[in-house]
């Protein structure tokens, strides 16, 4: 606090070390609304999908083979995964059907590869900012920029 009541600095400089400082304690916040956000697009995907799924089985006495099958009566188009950016996974059960998006699991195997491809010089912290620094990318491109995949 003594930075800022001194009268070496301008009023410009106290401002912006203030600002910095407001700035610095509010990224974590909007990062965790920007997740919140995904997990909740996300799950209206996921049932968008239920609800067709529902529709189908009702119509046709069984669930469909795969996901195409919803399109196009049933969904414009298949929603794809807000994490991955890749299709959602579905599955046949014996009596139903498992379809999930792989978000947290694809930032454990994230975590596990670069740590293997870097070894000792693995950091948890460099990690997680430079994996925050990339915004919410799908993460094929936070696989790609991280580990230099195609």
């Amino acid at each position: 606090m003594k930075i800022l009541a001194g009268d070496k600095q301008s009023a410009e400089a106290r401002g912006k070390l203030v600002g910095d400082g407001l700035v610095c304690m509010l990224i974590p916040a909007v990062r965790k609304v920007d997740q919140a956000a995904d997990r909740a697009e996300q799950t209206q995907r996921n049932l968008h999908v239920a609800f067709a799924l529902g529709a189908y089985q009702r119509d046709h006495g069984a669930y469909p083979k795969q996901l195409a099958a919803l399109t196009p009566k049933y969904l414009t188009q298949i929603p794809q995964d807000v994490f991955s950016g890749k299709a959602l996974i579905y599955r046949l059960e014996d009596k139903g059907y498992l379809v999930y998006s792989v978000g947290k699991l694809m930032l454990l195997k994230l975590r596990q590869d670069l740590k293997q491809q870097q070894g000792k010089s693995f950091s948890l912290r460099s990690f997680h900012d430079t994996l925050l620094g990339q915004g919410t990318a799908p993460f094929w491109l936070h696989r790609h920029l991280m580990l230099g995949e195609e």
